[in-house]
């Protein structure tokens, strides 16, 4: 068994080199269901049929019946989730009463807490562990505008940026935004960062690059009016948005910090600060109407409003207001 990733081998099958046994690692809906979807279109064609058992809901009897899977003429793919239910027991004798290898047929398991180092027996055939992409900027990026183009869509570089910039980096996400974004665009025109805006679910992080920004720019309406909408999406998440700005108003301090940021690249960046590019982007667009001796000032008085909050007695939004009207003005 070698290991690769979701988008490497869902290519691969997709130039109709297949293996035998592939196992999903990771949690990604949309990942999974895309590789089924290529085996589907590559593999199987007109002449084949994809199976699917839940072994956690009562899939015994088709557990069973996939003992006699290579008996058929035709190609299937079997396709077994639910190992995670499975008491120890249950999972090893699941898996050693996997159907032996035949060119016909390839299985597929749904296992997202296979340890790539157990299963020795597994680990023997020939097939791939399959694990969640890393993704890069320039991954990401190829991604969204693909998934638009495969609708007969084209996408605004400035708008793949905003949605990358104000939405969470899984390709899950990602994939119900663009098919909601897809389908309230006019398809015949280019789709703008406006109309990216307008479809986009605001996540808690990039809500708070939209208040780091509005901060920067002095504009307290908008910092106000973005602090009030996560404030009351939750409020018990504090602790985690003042986590977000003080890494943004770090950053700023860390950017002013060097010589030429226009000439930096937020890759480089981001990989010795531990942060995503994205964060550094917006930090770098940030710092144009914000000093250094600013964003310090800032990291203080989040620190003591942190401080204050862990004391109790004081509402936090009555403090993150304060500090918005200080530094927004």
């Amino acid at each position: 068994m070698k290991t690769t990733d979701y988008l490497e081998v869902t290519q691969q099958i997709e130039k109709g080199k297949v293996a035998p046994l592939y196992i999903l690692l990771g949690e990604g809906y949309y990942l999974k269901e895309r590789l089924l979807k290529s085996l589907s279109q590559s593999f199987l064609k007109e002449e084949g049929e994809l199976r699917r058992c839940d072994l956690a809901q009562g899939g015994a009897a088709l557990w069973e019946d996939a003992g006699s899977i290579c008996l058929f003429a035709r190609r299937r793919v079997l396709f077994l989730k639910g190992f995670r239910f499975l008491k120890a027991k249950e999972r090893e004798e699941a898996l050693a009463g996997l159907p032996p290898a035949c060119p016909d047929d390839i299985l597929v398991l749904d296992d997202p807490e296979y340890s790539t180092e157990g299963h020795k027996t597994l680990a023997k055939r020939e097939g791939f562990f399959v694990k969640d992409p890393v993704l890069h900027e320039e991954r990401l990026r190829g991604f969204v505008t693909r998934s638009f183009a495969a609708r007969g869509q084209e996408i605004e570089a400035e708008a793949v940026e905003y949605l990358l910039a104000h939405g969470e980096h899984t390709l899950d996400f990602l994939q119900g935004e663009i098919e909601k974004i897809s389908l309230f665009s006019d398809p015949g025109s280019p789709i703008r960062p406006a109309q990216v805006e307008e479809c986009l679910y605001p996540t808690e992080e990039g809500a708070a690059f939209t208040l780091v920004d509005a901060i920067a720019a002095g504009q307290p309406r908008q910092a106000l009016e973005q602090l009030a909408t996560l404030l009351g999406r939750d409020r018990s998440g504090v602790g985690s948005l003042l986590f977000l700005l003080f890494r943004q108003f770090r950053l700023l301090l860390q950017l002013s910090e060097i010589a030429d940021p226009k000439r930096a690249n937020p890759a480089t960046l981001a990989a010795k600060w531990g942060v995503h590019p994205f964060a550094v982007k917006k930090a770098l667009s940030a710092r144009r109407s914000f000093s250094g001796t600013q964003a310090l000032a800032a990291l203080a008085e989040l620190a003591e409003i942190d401080t204050r909050i862990k004391r109790g007695g004081e509402e936090a939004a009555f403090l993150l207001e304060r500090f918005i009207i200080h530094f927004a003005i």
